[in-house]
């Protein structure tokens, strides 16, 4: 019997996006793709880290550098104004670390004769001589037990991933015509037959993804994980302490940024946190917001217009802006600012790695 044809739908499947990052690191891990891991090396990526520690993962460091140099190379430039370092650490690096841990507890490891394949797959396929590579790890510092270390580790957690996580893992073929009739993965102007190896596809990696999430939500929901936030606080340049007591409604940390219609750079710079507000939101952060337009009376985030500020509002506007000057900000109750970014006017990435670090140590201490 002929299907009917696909109806519209208004569902959608989407991971949020610091999932979909840590997937597709993941997903290097998976199918054993090193390039990036050795190219690292010869990039000087992962020389002998400096003593600073940024977190422990069950006792094992993570240094300044590894975060540094990871994050650099797992996260291109266009996409670190969506990504900050701090969330790369969380959720990219500290799963590796679990994950890596609990291969090597279950007795999982990658031989060494899988780890030089690995590195003389990598050697063919970049047309580097063991020579160069030599030549290349000594110019960053570092030996070839160094790499192989980093290889091994990679390889052990694919190991033990394809072995335990994935198995079981199918795709049955009433997910795939449900996924069609739905229009959801994008088969359009194809029959089901022609559509069926992509949904399949498709629908496999959002499961893959999914479980690999839940067994790590599982290993970190029983681990001893510190973060040593003091490393993120060095990026607040311009944002005055205003007490220790964060202020929330509803257990959301309130973000509050006072403005007008008359300013002009107000107005980019308001449109940025808005949309890095809703970033984080998507993560399911405990933020909430309000953009108040006093001179309208206007809550920029809400979409109905409001007709006045709040007088509870104002007087906020009138304690961190006795001079009743424009934009200023009150994040959490906790980090004010008046003005713009000191020496970095009209700089909305600035600006946003400014507030980026703001919030990423609100909801550390929130949270």
């Amino acid at each position: 019997m002929a299907r009917k044809k696909k109806r519209p739908s208004s569902r959608k499947r989407s991971l949020p996006r610091w999932q979909i990052i840590l997937v597709a690191v993941l997903g290097i891990i998976i199918i054993g793709a090193l390039a990036i891991v050795v190219a690292a090396f010869i990039h000087g990526m992962f020389k002998v880290p400096r003593t600073e520690t940024v977190a422990t993962v069950n006792g094992e460091p993570v240094s300044a550098r590894e975060l540094d140099y990871s994050y650099g190379a797992a996260v291109p430039q266009p996409y670190r104004q969506f990504v900050s370092k701090w969330q790369f650490l969380n959720e990219s690096i500290i799963p590796q670390k679990l994950l890596l841990q609990e291969a090597v507890r279950q007795g999982y490891s990658a031989s060494d004769g899988e780890v030089r394949v690995a590195i003389d797959a990598f050697l063919r396929e970049s047309g580097m001589t063991p020579g160069q590579l030599d030549e290349a790890m000594k110019e960053s510092g570092m030996e070839q037990r160094d790499m192989e270390a980093t290889v091994h580790a990679r390889l052990t957690i694919s190991r033990f991933v394809n072995a335990t996580i994935l198995p079981s893992i199918k795709v049955s073929r009433d997910e795939v015509e449900d996924a069609y009739d739905g229009n959801d993965l994008g088969a359009r102007n194809l029959s089901l037959e022609q559509a069926y190896p992509l949904i399949e596809q498709q629908l496999l990696a959002m499961k893959q993804g999914d479980a690999i999430l839940a067994h790590i939500n599982s290993l970190r929901a029983h681990a001893n994980i510190t973060i040593f936030i003091e490393q993120a606080k060095e990026g607040i340049t311009s944002f005055r302490k205003a007490g220790d007591s964060i202020c929330a409604y509803n257990g959301s940390i309130m973000l509050r940024m006072y403005t007008s219609s008359a300013c002009g750079e107000c107005k980019q710079v308001a449109l940025r946190l808005a949309m890095l507000l809703g970033r984080y939101q998507q993560q399911n952060a405990s933020l909430i917001g309000a953009i108040w337009e006093l001179d309208t009376g206007d809550n920029l985030l809400t979409k109905s217009r409001e007709r006045g500020v709040p007088p509870s509002e104002l007087e906020i506007f009138r304690k961190i802006s006795p001079e009743n000057r424009v934009p200023a900000y009150s994040f959490g109750c906790t980090y004010t600012r008046v003005g713009s970014l000191p020496g970095a006017e009209g700089n909305l990435n600035a600006e946003e790695r400014e507030f980026t670090a703001v919030l990423d140590t609100l909801l550390y201490d929130y949270g």
